[in-house]
């Protein structure tokens, strides 16, 4: 199946949903997971979660991530920076970004924000 799926050379494809870089052994003892797959079908790079993610932190890390991408920043270094923005922010701007969130702490806890990980070439 996936030798019939093809991408149009995209250098990026963002997943941030739950736990999307998870591979699973197939019947071949092979490990082929929703990452991989895109690779395999053309992608350059997958930004994908390891775990179960925080909807209100991803969001976050999400925005900043992209800001990052805007601003030139290859899609790793855009992770950095997102990962940095995200465990540094202040419980009063945390407030202002998430208005309709009932906020009481920070978001320095990796379980927040080092579940994200770039696979592929980084660029």
């Amino acid at each position: 199946m996936f030798t019939s799926i093809r991408m149009d050379n995209p250098r990026l494809v963002v997943m941030s949903a739950c736990e999307t870089a998870q591979i699973q052994p197939t019947l071949g003892d092979e490990y082929m997971g929703l990452s991989a797959s895109f690779l395999f079908a053309g992608a350059h790079n997958v930004l994908a979660t390891q775990w179960r993610v925080d909807d209100n932190a991803s969001r976050l890390l999400i925005e900043d991530f992209y800001q990052g991408l805007n601003d030139g920043l290859s899609p790793v270094q855009a992770l950095q920076q997102a990962q940095h923005q995200l465990r540094e922010m202040s419980v009063e701007t945390l407030k202002q970004r998430s208005p309709n969130t009932a906020i009481t702490r920070t978001y320095d806890n990796p379980y927040y924000w080092a579940g994200f990980i770039v696979i592929g070439d980084g660029k």
